[in-house]
């Protein structure tokens, strides 16, 4: 497994999600599929850069772009940072992390004007997107998890 180094060191910043994106959709889980398969041997190999990022992830010390505007109280985002939402917390609408909610469908097709999208409609693009990339077996297995993707609308900003 590897992921480039995403982090700025000047600002200390992750530019990229990636790392934690994967990190809480598909590392762990790839993983615990062995445990289905006791007689298949598999290594993985994790490069340094990948386990530096996913040790500051844990430990709580990164800093990252996306996370810190998908939690941001929506009608505190500038214009600027609302545009920047729309064009990375949207999926192509063939994703199936899209089409697993028909709220999030709708607003994965529209344009990406900035001024078209309610506080409302940006607040539910901070939440599910994040819910989206979260493993749907962890999703399934945390109350409160699930209890956001039945919901799927009308997300408040303590449900974020």
């Amino acid at each position: 497994m590897h992921q480039p180094y995403y982090k700025d060191d000047l600002t200390n910043t992750y530019l990229l999600p990636w790392v934690r994106l994967h990190a809480v959709k598909d590392y762990h889980k790839m993983v615990g599929l062995l445990d289905g398969y006791p007689r298949v041997r598999q290594t993985f190999n994790l490069v340094p850069s990948l386990l530096a990022q996913v040790d500051e992830y844990s430990k709580g010390e990164a800093r990252d772009l996306f996370l810190n505007l998908s939690s941001r109280p929506a009608e505190e985002l500038s214009f600027e940072e609302r545009n920047f939402l729309l064009r990375w917390l949207r999926e192509s609408p063939s994703a199936l992390r899209v089409q697993q909610s028909p709220r999030y469908l709708e607003l994965a097709a529209r344009p990406a004007d900035a001024e078209a999208f309610t506080t409302d409609e940006i607040r539910y693009l901070q939440v599910w997107s994040n819910v989206a990339w979260s493993d749907p077996a962890r999703v399934d297995r945390e109350s409160r998890l699930s209890a956001l993707k039945a919901k799927d609308s009308d997300y408040s900003e303590d449900d974020k």
